[in-house]
């Protein structure tokens, strides 16, 4: 598929460009010379048409601007907003688009080609027929985002956030980089739905498994070994879709760090754990799960199911666990400092030189009595949580 040009979008495209009547008609020259005059904040305003080939305009903010078929080609866009802004046909070939946000709108027979996208966001945004050859998506992240007819050839996907984009099965993947693309299965197990009529959107890209081996599938019985969560953006509010409900039996999570701390180069002795940010995993099924060599520092689990999964040699450090069970798991050196566990069972669990140094334990944990706990807090079931932490 050749790059997107006027000629290949729809054919009654040209008939929307001026349909917003009420907005203001702005020119290329006029933008760059308000722009040089210190304005930063561009609201309803025509721009459709104009050629901004190469501006140097970081930091702009368009809300509800019409920017049909205008002309970005090597523009520096870079930390720019586009809010509900017309964008059919527009051009940002070989653009910096890096930290840039596109909120609410669909777009169409836009050319992303060769464009840095890197740490962009999209958010409750429609693409179709979009063109992301060659781009560099790595990084981003999204939020109720969906891609239709869109063409991705050797685009650059790494460590992308796509928990929530559903891809219509006529999308086109060709020598893309996937390595730590995070995608998930739907609750129910499947890769698919059809919120629309005849319309099969699905969560994974519609291509062959070994084309998706770097990626991260969060799905039962998926190998995430060695997988590293926290060079991903925007997990925490994510959790509706991405997070919550989330299927990861007989998975192998093995060495993998699923925290929000990138530990590559970090002491855990000196590591300040306030300045973490938590990651919040509630309904979690890890049953069965390979967690050994794990890294679970500062995270939340709330009313999961943990029964017999593999925890050697597993740090859980600073994380709430609550209402979850661990019973049949095998602890063996496994780490819960610092952590705080309520209302959880460890019933029938294997343990060897388990660590729970500064961990506290509400109320009954069914740990047998020959586990050392004299450096744990033993408290009542219902005594509250001392630390800010996990307030």
């Amino acid at each position: 598929m050749a790059k997107i040009e006027p000629a290949m979008r729809s054919p009654n495209h040209r008939t929307k460009v001026n349909r917003a009547m009420s907005y203001e008609k702005l020119t290329a020259e006029e933008l760059q010379e308000q722009y040089d005059r210190g304005v930063r904040i561009f609201d309803s305003k025509d721009l459709s048409g104009e050629n901004c080939q190469d501006f140097h305009i970081p930091g702009i903010r368009f809300d509800r601007v019409n920017l049909e078929d205008a002309n970005f080609r090597g523009a520096n866009l870079e930390k720019c907003e586009f809010y509900s802004c017309e964008l059919n046909g527009t051009i940002f070939d070989g653009a910096n688009l890096k930290h840039s946000d596109f909120y609410r709108k669909k777009i169409e027979y836009t050319d992303f080609s060769n464009a840095d996208l890197r740490y962009s966001a999209f958010g409750k945004t429609t693409f179709s027929h979009a063109n992301f050859f060659r781009a560099n998506l790595s990084y981003c992240k999204t939020s109720e985002t969906w891609f239709d007819n869109c063409y991705f050839s050797r685009s650059e996907l790494k460590y992308a956030n796509f928990l929530d984009v559903y891809f219509l099965g006529n999308c086109i993947f060709l020598n893309v980089d996937f390595e730590g693309c995070l995608f998930r299965y739907a609750a129910n197990g499947s890769n698919y739905c059809t919120p629309f009529k005849d319309e099969v959107y699905y969560f994974v890209p519609n291509i062959p498994e070994e084309h998706l081996e770097k990626a991260y599938i969060l799905k039962p019985h998926s190998n995430l070994s060695c997988a590293n969560f926290s060079q991903i953006p925007n997990l925490d509010s994510l959790i509706a879709s991405g997070l919550n409900d989330l299927d990861l039996n007989h998975a192998d999570l093995s060495h993998a760090n699923l925290s929000r701390v990138n530990l590559s180069h970090v002491d855990l002795d000196k590591f300040n754990l306030a300045k973490a940010l938590p990651m919040y995993f509630p309904n979690l099924n890890l049953s069965y799960a390979n967690l050994k060599h794990s890294i679970l520092i500062k995270l939340r689990i709330h009313r999961g199911n943990l029964q017999q999964a593999q925890l050697d040699f597993c740090q859980i450090i600073a994380t709430s666990i609550k209402d979850t069970d661990f019973s049949g798991s095998s602890l063996r050196y496994a780490s819960f400092k610092n952590s705080h566990l309520r209302n959880v069972s460890f019933r029938d669990c294997q343990f060897e030189h388990t660590d729970f140094t500064n961990t506290y334990i509400y109320g009954d944990a069914q740990i047998p009595p020959e586990v050392d706990l004299s450096q744990a807090h033993l408290l009542p079931a219902d005594a509250p949580y001392p630390d800010p932490l996990f307030g």
